[in-house]
């Protein structure tokens, strides 16, 4: 709870002591980001603005960590999968000096409505799986999503050069594939996970492996599906990276007068592992911690402040850098900084782009810049 109220305390302050309170943390930090041409942000504007919006991602914002999704209502045409909806995207993003988190489902990407099954395959299915159904490999379902997974990571490597798809530094299965947020509220068995990764890495045995938490809420699941996969395939722990999705507002929550101040390290479900275990864990194994998202952007317009809001953005970042990252491992220029995903970098573009940003925005920016142009000294 000291933490909590410390957090709110120092969020106060300027921009300027914030850096100087956390500046070794800082150092260690940089502010990467998701990005979803189908964000509903650019549904009705002309196509180029994706493109000029990933422009000021990399070369304003200096933001080079970056998570794609490929969603199979995206590629699915015909009958074959068809990447020409994300080819041009990708093609830039892989001409940067960036490194990629794809995320590949099969199930459930990143963003709503999350399970971004083709429309197609599911008219064709003998019966839709009905709304919380745990998903298996045997499920009718469950076995087309495998082979889509695996023709989908075969076709990116007929599409993509070798060079480019090395900017893929590491690839994420199922998005809180155990969380039951999204349309149909479908969570993904360990048996199905494990054949997701063991296709991901049968493929792609280089790069690092992600799998994520809706805050505290998963994380026990999430680690024994680590540990499966490190006992049963002889994954190494150092190839994943466990990612927290990090909310400190959601509808409910925020408009009650007391729940507003605490965020999801202290609202879970009951019995859920604390964050200082998380850590504890990755200092013992060896595997990675990211925030693969922090909340960024207004909760279905009745939530407006997250992504409005420096005072609030440096509150997050105190409550990720102290309670959630594990920075026991940092010992020098060599090893890779923590990274922390902006979530609705699309609503801040979108404002960049109109010339609609405020001061607000502005300390938002500066904090990315200051952080991501390594001006912060551990020194």
């Amino acid at each position: 709870m000291f933490n909590l109220i410390h957090a709110h305390l120092y969020s106060k302050k300027v921009s300027a002591n914030f850096f100087n309170r956390y500046q070794n943390l800082l150092s260690k930090t940089r502010i990467g980001c998701s990005f979803n041409p189908e964000h509903w942000m650019f549904d009705n504007e002309p196509p180029e603005i994706i493109l000029k919006s990933a422009k000021i991602l990399v070369e304003d914002l200096e933001i080079t960590d970056i998570r794609l999704s490929i969603r199979w209502s995206k590629v699915y045409i015909d009958g074959k999968i068809n990447l020409s909806y994300y080819e041009e995207l990708f093609k830039y993003f892989f001409s940067q000096n960036v490194n990629i988190c794809l995320n590949v489902g099969p199930i459930k990407t990143m963003r709503w409505p999350e399970e971004t099954v083709s429309e197609q395959v599911l008219k064709d299915l003998e019966k839709v799986p009905a709304k919380e159904t745990v998903m298996t490999s045997e499920s009718e379902l469950g076995k087309l999503s495998l082979e889509y997974l695996q023709e989908l990571l075969e076709t990116l490597k007929k599409v993509f050069p070798p060079e480019q798809l090395d900017k893929i530094r590491t690839i994420q299965g199922n998005n809180e594939g155990f969380n039951k947020f999204g349309q149909f509220g479908w969570t993904m068995s360990d048996e199905f996970e494990m054949k997701v990764f063991e296709i991901i890495h049968n493929e792609f045995p280089d790069k690092n492996l992600m799998i994520n938490s809706a805050g505290r809420n998963d994380l026990k699941k999430v680690m024994k599906l680590v540990n499966r996969l490190n006992e049963e395939t002889k994954m190494d722990y150092s190839k994943f990276i466990v990612g927290y999705n990090y909310y400190y507002k959601v509808p409910r929550q925020s408009n009650n007068f007391i729940l507003k101040y605490f965020d999801n390290l202290i609202l879970a479900f009951p019995g859920s592992m604390r964050a200082s275990r998380l850590k504890r864990l990755s200092s013992k194994l060896g595997f990675e911690i990211e925030i693969s998202e922090l909340q960024g952007e207004p909760w279905l317009g009745v939530i407006p402040t997250p992504g409005n809001s420096v005072q609030e953005f440096r509150y997050t970042l105190i409550r990720c850098i102290t309670e959630i990252l594990n920075y026991n491992s940092y010992s020098g220029i060599n090893n890779k900084p923590k990274i922390i995903r902006f979530w609705g970098i699309e609503d801040l573009l979108m404002k960049i782009l109109n010339n609609q940003i405020t001061d607000e925005h502005r300390g938002i920016i500066e904090i990315i810049l200051k952080m991501n142009e390594g001006q912060l000294s551990s020194s």
